[in-house]
């Protein structure tokens, strides 16, 4: 139980006695402050991680689109367009999605040239087809995939 005092100017002013009260504590909303929060069932998804070692060859085993993501884990818009992948990937589930943490892969980072984050770039049958600049829904990605892949595969940065 926790008691207030309250005082007004002709309590102070006369020496006069100062009213108490009481307030008591509400039980049942304490409780809820102290009850454990439900955990969240929202997991961010998982892609495959390409490291340096590994990320030329993988790709070029591989027939169907596969899109490269560039991330960081300390990136904002790279946890939004994460998301967005995981819609892409539903949609198409043919293709390939890899994450690469630019933080940590700092070679790959440095032989894309990639200066932000997030970044994303299209394979296909190995190839280099395209660093996809569009709009971060799943339909402005589909279109941007298949617009590349009806141009010829490019040189890798």
């Amino acid at each position: 139980m926790t008691v207030f005092t309250q005082a007004t100017k002709s309590d102070v002013s006369n020496a006069g006695p100062v009213r108490e009260f009481t307030i008591e504590p509400d039980v049942k909303s304490s409780a809820a402050l102290l009850a454990p929060k439900p955990q969240s069932s929202y997991h961010p998804p998982m892609f495959e991680n390409l490291n340096q070692s590994d990320f030329h060859h993988r790709l070029a085993e591989l027939q169907n689109p596969s899109l490269v993501f560039f991330t960081s884990k300390d990136c904002g818009s790279c946890r939004h367009l994460k998301a967005i992948l995981t819609s892409v990937q539903q949609l198409n589930p043919d293709w390939h999605i890899f994450e690469v943490d630019a933080q940590i892969e700092m070679g790959l980072t440095r032989e894309f040239e990639i200066f932000h984050l997030p970044a994303l770039f299209l394979f296909a049958n190995g190839d280099f087809h395209a660093e996809l600049r569009c709009e971060s829904v799943p339909g402005a990605i589909q279109r941007a995939v298949r617009d590349a892949l009806q141009q010829p595969p490019q040189e890798a940065p």
